[in-house]
Order: structure tokens, then C-alpha cells, then sequence
């Protein structure tokens, strides 16, 4: 995956791309430190994934990030903020824009989130939209307890089950009702909002 991270604060992007290098490798970094920057590596070269920072220098707002890189590119965009507001992320939600993190989110919740978007579906943390509190999950039962665990870790369900020593549709049975409980519609985003909410 071709990444583009577009931030003013090159310790951050600099950072996360040393963890991504560290941690993954299929994903290829390049870092601008504008949106005019940003702007002119989509339009120039095959990039897979957008994360760009709405607080930069000449950004006038969500709107305008996504009205100047729809312009020259189609893929999915991620947007980043130290500081997110509600509206800027309900506007993103409308927009069609396909994600929204904040900068206090760990790297690798964050790389969750990357990954996550770029399998087609989007992300946006509830507590960002005022729809919980970021630290609080929900209730689970032992096993589900276990399989959060093992999901997170990204163990298969024949490994969870053989953990448990349960049949694998049980196994099914508690990853569909751990992705009802975590609002999520599959294993990954699961993990993701395990990740976020520091489980």
C-alpha cells in the first residue's frame, strides 16, 4: 500500500512512518507537509491512501481538503486532527470522506485504522461523534473476553477456538456478537475499536 501522510508537524509524520516501517511491510510512506504539497504527489504519482492533517497552514477546513484533492484523486482519505471537533467530523461523515483520527490515538491503532479503510470500509471513533466516552467498552463475557484478546493479536478463529476448546461456529457466534457490541462490521474493526478504546 502507497501511503501519503500530509501533516505540518514533521515529528509526527516522521514518527508514525518509523513505526510503520518497524511494524509493517506492505506499506510505503511518503511525507508531505502541506496540502499544496499533497495536492501535487497525487496528482503526479499512484498513491493508495490519503491521511492528512485538517489543521495546516492555508487548510481552510474539511471542505476545503476535500474539495482540492478530489480534484486530482479518487482514493480513500483519512483525515487526522490534535484536536477534533464534533462538526468537523460529522462534515467529513457527509462528505464521503473515509475516516477520521485524532493525533492522541496510539500508532498502532492508527495503522488499524489504515489498514481498515483501506479494505473498503470507513472509520470513525463514536466518542469522536459524542457517542461515547473513548475509554469505556462494553460488557463481554470471558470467552469473549479471550477472542478480543486473540483478535486483537490477529489469531484466526481455528486458533481462538482451539484456545477454548469450542467448535468453530461458536467461535463465529462470539465474533458476531463481539462486532454487535463494538459497532463494528467485521473482526478488523473490532479490533480497531479495542485498540481505541484501550482494551
Amino acid at each position: 500500500m502507497r501511503l501519503l501522510v500530509a501533516d505540518d508537524h514533521a515529528a509526527f509524520g516522521d514518527a508514525l512512518a518509523a513505526y510503520i516501517e518497524a511494524t509493517t511491510g506492505d506499506i510505503a510512506v511518503t511525507i508531505v507537509e502541506g496540502l499544496d504539497e499533497a495536492t501535487s504527489v497525487l496528482s503526479a504519482r499512484a498513491i493508495d491512501q490519503l491521511l492528512i492533517d485538517i489543521r495546516m497552514p492555508g487548510v481552510e477546513g474539511v471542505r476545503h481538503i476535500v474539495d482540492r484533492c478530489r480534484e486530482v484523486y479518487s482514493g480513500p482519505i483519512l483525515l487526522i486532527s490534535g484536536s477534533p471537533v464534533k462538526r468537523d467530523v460529522e462534515l467529513a461523515l457527509s462528505l464521503g470522506v473515509s475516516g477520521f483520527v485524532t493525533k492522541t490515538m496510539s500508532a498502532k491503532a492508527i495503522v488499524a485504522a489504515i489498514r481498515l479503510v483501506s479494505s473498503g470500509e470507513r472509520f470513525f471513533p463514536l466518542s469522536l461523534l459524542g457517542q461515547g466516552d473513548a475509554r469505556t467498552g462494553p460488557d463481554l463475557t470471558d470467552r469473549e473476553a479471550v477472542a478480543l484478546r486473540m483478535i486483537c493479536s490477529g489469531a484466526p478463529n481455528k486458533l481462538i477456538a482451539k484456545e477454548l476448546g469450542l467448535e468453530l461456529p461458536t467461535i463465529k457466534a462470539i465474533v458476531r456478537s463481539l462486532c454487535i457490541k463494538f459497532n463494528a462490521s467485521n473482526r478488523t474493526g473490532v479490533a480497531i475499536r479495542a485498540i481505541e478504546l484501550g482494551l
